[in-house]
């Protein structure tokens, strides 16, 4: 594969992962797709995984080129444990700012209730 290719395919890649995060923000639920809803969003899921692992596996490399022989190891290591240290701030913080919210309580970020009549 030629450079120009390579870097078109590149470019194309880039501008795709760019475009397909706002799908998330429109993908119909439950209610509107049935099963669709739920195989579709796996789906999207599984995809944008495969995004994060060729980021990954093209940033090291990027950065360990460009980075001084002394500090190599550091931006490698720098890389690997963002993902990691964001999941976990994630989970460190979700629960503080649903106990701090307006709608905190019992039942909150869930669904209305519905009551049966008999």
């Amino acid at each position: 594969m030629s450079k120009q290719t390579a870097a078109i395919l590149s470019a194309m890649v880039f501008a795709a992962t760019l475009l397909g995060r706002p799908v998330g923000a429109v993908l119909h639920g439950y209610a509107t797709l049935g099963l669709a809803a739920v195989v579709l969003l796996i789906v999207l899921r599984f995809v944008d995984g495969i995004c994060l692992g060729g980021a990954y596996t093209s940033a090291t490399p990027l950065a360990l080129e460009h980075a001084p022989k002394s500090r190599r190891g550091l931006c490698g290591a720098l890389i690997m444990t963002g993902y990691p240290l964001a999941y976990c701030s994630v989970a460190l913080i979700t629960p503080r700012v649903r106990r701090s919210g307006p709608a905190s309580g019992a039942g909150a970020g869930s669904r209305p209730s519905r009551t049966r009549s008999r």
